[in-house]
C-alpha cells in the first residue's frame, strides 16, 4: 500500500466515523425527546391518579363508619319496635272497643225484640 492508498483509506474511515457520529448523535437526540415525552406522560398519568385519589378521599369522607352505622341502626330498630308495640296496643284497644260496641248493640236489639214480643202479647 502506498501513501495515497493509506490516505484514501483514512479519508474513507474518517467519513464513515463522522457519519456514525452523526447517526449516534441523532439517535441520542431522539432518545432525549422520547424520554421527555415519556416524562410528560408519566406526569400526566400521575396527576390523573392523584386527582382520582383525591376524588376517592372526598367520596370516602361521605361514608358512615361501621360503628356509627351500627349504633344508629340499633336505635332505629328499637324505635321501630316501640312503634310496633304501640300499634299493637292500639289495635288491641280498637278491637276491644269494637267488641264492646257489638255486645251493646246485640243487647239493645235483644231488648227491643223482647219489648216487641211483650207488646205483641198484650
Amino acid at each position: 500500500m502506498n501513501s495515497e492508498d493509506v490516505k484514501a483509506v483514512r479519508e474513507l474511515l474518517s467519513t464513515k466515523i463522522e457519519a456514525l457520529e452523526k447517526l449516534i448523535n441523532y439517535r441520542l437526540d431522539l432518545n432525549d425527546k422520547a424520554l421527555q415525552i415519556q416524562h410528560k406522560e408519566y406526569e400526566r398519568r400521575l396527576s390523573a391518579l392523584n386527582g382520582e385519589a383525591e376524588r376517592l378521599r372526598q367520596m370516602q369522607a361521605t361514608y358512615v363508619s361501621r360503628e356509627v352505622y351500627e349504633i344508629n341502626h340499633r336505635e332505629l330498630t328499637s324505635k321501630l319496635e316501640a312503634l310496633s308495640n304501640r300499634s299493637n296496643i292500639g289495635e288491641g284497644k280498637s278491637r276491644g272497643i269494637s267488641a264492646t260496641w257489638l255486645v251493646i248493640v246485640i243487647i239493645i236489639n235483644f231488648l227491643i225484640a223482647i219489648g216487641g214480643i211483650i207488646a205483641a202479647l198484650t
